[in-house]
C-alpha cells in the first residue's frame, strides 16, 4: 500500500520516509544504492507526464547514518517546472532504478495533495465562505464589528427558563407602588401621571425637568456614548484575540479546537503501519498521540481510501 502523506498548503515542504529491507530477511534493514534526487519522479493527478527535474528535491540515503532508513524531501515552493505545483491537485511519487540487494527497484513511495478540492485547507481559504469571507463579514460597515455595543451593566441580563418564561432580574423590575395615581388629561382619551417618585420627592414630568433620567443630562449621556468603543478599537481587540496562540487544551467544539485538529493533521508527525494502514497522528511534541485510527488507509490496488481521523 502506498501511503498518502496528507493535504498541504501551497509552497509547503513534504517529507517522505523510505525503508529498505533484505530480500533474504524482510525484518533486516539494508541500504540502497543508485538512488539520487534525479531518480525521483513525480506525477500530477495520475498523469503520465512526470516532473523529472530534480530542483527542490532532496534524497538522503541512510538518513542520520541509520542503515535502511532514507528520507525524501520535496519543496513545492520550487517552481523550476512552471505550473506543476498547483492548489487543487493530487501528486504521486515514485523512485526508479535504485538498487537493493543487487536487484533493481522501481517503486511508488507516497502520495500527497496541495489544497485538494473539498479538503479542509481549501475550505478555510475559500473566498466565499472561508476565513477571508469571515473577515469581510466582521469588517462590514452595516452589520459587522462596527455595530457592536458594549453593556456597562453586565448584571442587567434576562434569563429564559425551560418553559420559555423570561425571568427579569431585580435590577430591572418596576415597583408599581412608587407610581402615583394623580393623573392629568393631556389629550383626548390619553392620560398620564402628573408626577413620579415618592409623595415627598415626586418630580413633575415637565419638558424642562430631567431628574427622571439623571442629571446633568448632557454630561451623563455624552459620557455613556463616548465610552462605546469605535470601529478601530473593536477591530484592534479582535485582531489581538485572533493573533493569540492556540491554547494547549482549547474548549471542545470551539474554533481554536478545530484549528488545532487541522494543524495536527496537516503539519505534525504521522505514523502509518504499512501492513494494515493503521495510523497515529501526533500532537506538537511529536510523541503524544492525538488520534489513533485503525486501518485508516486501505487500498484495493486501484484506489487508496483514507478514513476520517477525527
Amino acid at each position: 500500500m502506498v501511503p498518502y502523506y496528507g493535504d498541504y498548503a501551497e509552497d509547503a515542504t513534504i517529507y517522505i520516509p523510505i525503508n529498505t529491507f533484505s530480500s533474504n530477511d524482510p525484518t533486516a534493514s539494508v541500504t540502497i544504492t543508485d538512488l539520487l534526487n534525479t531518480d525521483v519522479h513525480i506525477h500530477k493527478d495520475g498523469g503520465t507526464t512526470q516532473r523529472n527535474n530534480a530542483a527542490g528535491i532532496t534524497m538522503t540515503v541512510d538518513y542520520d547514518s541509520i542503515t535502511g532508513n532514507h528520507l525524501l524531501i520535496i519543496d513545492t515552493s520550487d517552481d523550476t517546472v512552471a505550473g506543476f505545483w498547483v492548489a487543487g491537485h493530487e501528486y504521486q511519487v515514485r523512485i526508479e532504478g535504485a538498487t537493493v540487494d543487487a536487484g533493481t527497484i522501481n517503486a511508488w513511495v507516497g502520495a500527497f495533495s496541495i489544497e485538494r478540492a473539498g479538503g479542509s485547507l481549501a475550505l478555510i481559504k475559500n473566498g466565499t465562505y472561508g476565513l477571508s469571507a469571515l473577515n469581510a463579514l466582521l469588517a462590514h460597515a452595516d452589520y459587522g464589528l462596527a455595530k457592536l455595543v458594549r453593556s456597562t451593566t453586565p448584571a442587567n441580563t434576562l434569563s429564559v427558563d425551560a418553559s420559555h418564561l423570561v425571568a427579569v432580574p431585580d435590577t430591572q423590575k418596576v415597583d408599581l407602588e412608587t407610581i402615583k395615581t394623580k393623573a392629568i388629561t393631556c389629550a383626548a382619551n390619553v392620560t398620564v401621571l402628573a408626577s413620579i417618585g415618592t409623595a415627598a420627592t415626586s418630580t413633575a414630568q415637565t419638558g424642562d425637568s430631567f431628574a427622571r433620567i439623571g442629571a446633568p443630562i448632557g454630561a451623563s449621556i455624552s459620557a455613556d456614548i463616548a465610552a462605546i468603543p469605535d470601529t478601530t478599537e473593536v477591530e484592534a481587540a479582535v485582531d489581538a484575540a485572533l493573533d493569540n496562540a492556540i491554547p494547549v487544551s482549547p474548549t471542545a467544539g470551539s474554533l481554536n479546537a478545530y484549528i488545532q485538529i487541522l494543524k495536527w493533521m496537516v503539519a505534525n508527525k504521522m505514523a502509518i503501519t504499512e501492513a494494515n494502514g493503521s495510523t497515529v497522528i501526533y500532537k506538537d511534541d511529536g510523541s503524544t498521540p492525538a488520534f489513533s485510527v485503525a486501518a485508516m488507509f486501505s487500498s484495493d490496488s486501484t484506489t487508496t481510501t483514507r478514513k476520517a481521523a477525527a
